[in-house]
């Protein structure tokens, strides 16, 4: 079924070791930072719960998500480097 929406979704699920609580934290400010400056990044965002963080985060089509990928690679290989990503989820239109 096509609805039009251009939005891609995102939605990854992190692990986080207690003992690297305050990296990872600094590391989301730096994600939100950069992604707010992203004109195809229609919303973006964290939430945690105990050793759980999540981010929710949509782009204006699949250039939307390459731009934001390009933009914050580095950032992403640092995350990867202290948690354990166990969930990713990507939504959007087939077309």
């Amino acid at each position: 079924m096509t609805s039009g929406d251009q939005c891609i979704s995102i939605h990854p699920y992190f692990r986080v070791p207690p003992e690297r609580d305050d990296a990872v934290m600094k590391l989301c400010e730096q994600f939100v930072d950069r992604s707010s400056r992203e004109p195809l990044c229609l919303y973006y965002g964290f939430t945690k719960s105990e050793q759980t963080l999540h981010c929710r985060e949509g782009y204006r089509g699949a250039a939307g998500v390459i731009a934001h990928l390009d933009n914050v690679g580095d950032l992403l290989q640092e995350i990867m480097e202290l948690c354990e990503l166990f969930k990713l989820e990507v939504h959007g239109e087939s077309d």
